[in-house]
């Protein structure tokens, strides 16, 4: 089943191999809006447009978010965005731990990509 959209945390990361990742993911990319941390793309897929933000320092200093906001990405899921990110980038990746989906509560339980493997991880904010 797909998510009706996508959402990774790439961590020590500049916006620039986030463009290239972009850039190599898609079939073309268009630059939209830039407001101070938060930059908009338009990311193109099998002819569909998909709106796609990134903000730089979304979770504390170290994390930047990527949010495709589309089912219509080359993913499934958050976890195979997130593989796939790690893959190109080399940087630990975060995503949600499914609590969207089931319902849990346990909102602070995130899985991280990394060179220690895919595991889950609480995210605190003392850590952002």
């Amino acid at each position: 089943m797909l998510q009706p959209d996508i959402e990774i945390y790439i961590k020590g990361t500049s916006l620039n191999a986030i463009r290239q990742w972009l850039d190599a993911s898609f079939d073309s990319i268009e630059e939209g809006q830039h407001k101070g941390n938060s930059y908009q793309f338009q990311a193109f897929h099998d002819g569909q447009g998909i709106p796609v933000m990134v903000v730089e320092k979304a979770a504390g200093k170290q994390f930047t978010s990527v949010w495709f906001d589309s089912s219509a990405t080359p993913w499934n899921d958050d976890l195979s965005c997130a593989r796939a990110a790690y893959q190109q980038l080399a940087r630990p990746v975060r995503c949600n731990g499914g609590f969207w989906e089931d319902g849990s509560d346990a909102v602070d339980s995130w899985m991280e990509v990394s060179d220690q493997g895919e595991q889950t991880v609480e995210w605190t904010q003392a850590e952002g």
